[in-house]
């Protein structure tokens, strides 16, 4: 029996805006760069990436959703996409290459391509992440584009109980070709490459398409019911391995129940992200303007903080170096480094990504005002604000 919508009055349809998602994803960032600062008990900080993909996949799905059948589908989301995604990407990647072209020769810039392309998980998985070693980070933006390039024609192709079908399927096909690298070569295939992570995605999207067909307390319900299980089995597993094997990809990716470690990741943000959809009493406080603030510039803050924490390493040390008999206080340079992480990005913020935005919604405008043309695939509205990706 195919899927029917709920009554338009109960219907789960979250307003174009979430303020909760951008505070979700000013956790997920933070957990980012606490891991990369190797804080005590911060080792599962990484799971950061992981929300970030599940928020993805309920967005990225919403809007093409809500855009299929509008004019200039293809257009208007590739077109958006690059606006939001491409600018500052290509700016670091271009400077990356620039310095160690001219400091290291032509042979550091050899896998660069790669990059340009958002295939840096061929030479990364190959080379252990050792090849562009300020890049490394790069690879969640790899998977994330990927998924963009795919992910509209699987929309536009499938509808009610086949498009619930596939995501379905992509839930229980990504533990197995998780299970399926153990005795790979790489480590890093259980995680670093998109058919590893499709799950993460594939809860976001389903998701999206729950909340056109279930009521807003069943769509709570489900979203319990998701978190409670998932965040049982990470316990259970975290409490088996030891929090401190987390660290390292190398440590934990060859034991037999980790491919699970994602699944149960998945069902635990895809449980959060749903109630924050639903906007529950629980995930108001999300929409605390601090946090929604750091989530909107997050990006930003994810692309350049391996050259903020490098350069605030080097200029902390120096500092010690004159100053060897003066007490430093070990919060200095966390704090340094975070800092400047966020005023980093808060400047590329207003000077790149902000124009970026407006001429985005310039374009939106003038190819809702140009007739399409006949043969043209179908332009979508997508909602102004809280949607951009990191």
């Amino acid at each position: 029996m195919a899927a029917t919508r709920t009554d338009q009055s109960d219907r789960c349809d979250a307003p174009s805006f979430i303020p909760e998602i951008d505070g979700l994803r000013a956790f997920a960032i933070l957990g980012v760069l606490l891991f990369h600062l190797e804080l005590p008990w911060c080792s599962l900080g990484w799971m950061g990436v992981e929300l970030f993909f599940v928020i993805s996949g309920f967005l990225i799905t919403r809007i093409l959703l809500a855009s299929r059948d509008k004019p200039r589908y293809f257009t208007t989301f590739y077109s958006r996409r690059t606006l939001r995604i491409f600018p500052i990407y290509y700016l670091v990647i271009t400077l990356y290459t620039l310095e160690m072209f001219f400091s290291h020769g032509r042979g550091a810039v050899r896998t660069m391509p790669f990059y340009y392309a958002y295939l840096q998980t061929i030479p990364q998985l190959h080379s252990g992440l050792t090849d562009a070693p300020m890049l490394i980070h790069t690879w969640t933006l790899a998977i994330e584009e990927q998924f963009y390039l795919l992910w509209p024609l699987a929309v536009l192709l499938l509808s009610g109980r086949k498009f619930l079908i596939a995501n379905v399927a992509i839930l229980l096909v990504a533990p197995i070709v998780r299970f399926l690298t153990l005795s790979a070569s790489s480590p890093y295939l259980i995680i670093g490459w998109l058919p590893a992570q499709m799950d993460l995605l594939g809860a976001g999207a389903i998701i999206a398409f729950a909340s056109q067909y279930l009521s807003v307390r069943s769509l709570r319900r489900a979203a319990m019911v998701a978190l409670a299980a998932g965040a049982a089995g990470m316990v259970i597993i975290v409490r088996h391995v030891g929090l401190e094997t987390f660290w390292m990809t190398t440590q934990w990716s060859r034991l037999w129940y980790s491919p699970l470690l994602l699944s149960a990741m998945a069902a635990t943000f895809a449980g959060i992200v749903a109630l924050a959809a639903s906007r529950h009493a629980l995930t108001r406080w999300l929409s605390w303007r601090p946090l929604t603030h750091y989530g909107k510039i997050s990006y930003g803050i994810y692309l350049y903080h391996p050259y903020a924490f490098l350069a605030m390493g080097q200029l902390f040390n120096k500092y010690k170096a004159a100053h060897p008999h003066m007490h430093h206080a070990w919060s200095m340079p966390i704090l340094l480094k975070l800092g400047c992480s966020y005023a980093v990005a808060l400047v590329s913020w207003h000077l790149i990504e902000s124009p970026m935005k407006r001429l985005k919604e310039r374009l939106t405008q003038w190819l809702r005002a140009t007739p399409p043309r006949v043969v043209d695939l179908p332009i979508f509205d997508e909602p102004d604000e809280g949607l951009e990706l990191t």
